[in-house]
């Protein structure tokens, strides 16, 4: 069992639904984020949960905002944590088995595949195995490519996408958005037109599961584009 206590917001209505309804999850992920400035250090936070219910849901109006407490039954759990924006470390129980392991350092890989132990568990794929050229969900990338990626290797409609928006009230400034895999470094590349090489603008080390980067072009016209590096 494990409890959390957060802010009301658009996921409020959605927990306590699946609280209400009894229902079950066979996979689930939670993303923790913490703010910069925050003195423990703490750092940006992934909870991966199979076989999970949401046990209880309660409301307190108390305060300037109110905020509410959930608590979570689950078969398994993987804890990931990035220390310094380094390597993230990796920690995982099965309450099934009760067996568990940690990683330090470094997310453990035992077949050496390049495909991390925890994320083979978490999509099904058996650990011992060379599963890094496959093609679980038929969409033309690999396994492989899916982790660096950051989506999901069994669903053909799970995207890497990168989205350019104007920033309000500041013109000539956009923001970069994309989802990305927690400690992996991704290349922003820009071109004036497409029959041009890109050119790199800037590297951003991934802290959270969505990436941003604000730009400044000042009139240029060109095209910009993200890979992991």
């Amino acid at each position: 069992m494990l409890g959390f206590t957060k802010l009301l917001d658009r996921a409020s209505p959605r927990l306590f639904l699946a609280c209400a309804s009894g229902r079950r999850f066979e996979k689930a992920t939670l993303d923790l984020n913490f703010p910069s400035s925050d003195p423990t250090g703490a750092s940006p936070v992934r909870i991966e949960f199979e076989d999970l219910i949401v046990s209880s849901n309660s409301v307190t109006s108390g305060g300037d905002r109110p905020t509410e407490k959930f608590e979570v039954a689950f078969g398994r759990i993987v804890y990931t944590y990035l220390i310094d924006r380094r390597q993230p470390v990796v920690t995982n129980y099965d309450f099934r088995s009760r067996t568990g392991s940690v990683g330090t350092g470094t997310n453990p890989d035992t077949d050496s595949d390049g495909l991390p132990d925890a994320w083979e568990t978490t999509y099904g794929f058996p650990i011992g195995q060379n599963n890094a050229a496959g093609d679980a969900d038929g969409d033309g990338l690999t396994n492989l490519q899916e982790y660096q990626l950051g989506t999901d290797p069994k669903s053909g409609t799970s995207f890497f996408r990168a989205a350019l928006s104007p920033v309000s009230g500041t013109p000539g400034t956009w923001q970069l958005s994309w989802n990305s895999v927690v400690g992996k470094t991704y290349i922003i590349e820009w071109t004036p037109d497409l029959s041009t090489p890109f050119s790199p603008v800037r590297t951003v080390t991934a802290d959270a599961t969505t990436s941003t980067a604000s730009i400044a072009n000042a009139g240029n016209v060109g095209f910009y584009r993200v890979r992991p590096q």
